[in-house]
């Protein structure tokens, strides 16, 4: 009888380390998707307005003889690298929710 209640003392210790993996595991997710959406609320409220209006002021500029069209260029450039920083964040959000949810389905 004492092999039997070792086996489940065993077993049972297996299943709290387990638990606490996950725990820790979602605590880890829980903190990066903070830290993103903070990232993609910094893009979509400040960072891609801003370069939107620099784009649009060096096209006017050049539209105006006042500018260099190469500068227009760069401007756009950098926009849409925003742009593709912003979905590279939105991405990356959505891979941590999925893990999310994933440890809401496993238990």
């Amino acid at each position: 009888m004492d092999s039997a209640v070792a086996v489940n003392d065993v077993a049972q210790a297996q299943v709290y380390q387990l638990l606490k993996k996950m725990l820790a595991d979602y605590k880890s997710a829980a903190v990066q998707l903070k830290h993103l959406d903070k990232r993609y609320a910094l893009y979509t409220e400040q960072l891609l307005p801003q370069m939107h209006e620099q784009a649009e002021a060096s096209l006017t500029a050049y539209t105006n003889d006042n500018g260099d069209f190469a500068e227009v260029v760069r401007s756009r450039i950098a926009e849409l690298n925003a742009e593709i920083d912003a979905l590279s964040i939105a991405v990356d959000r959505q891979k941590i929710m999925a893990q999310l949810n994933y440890f809401f389905i496993k238990v």
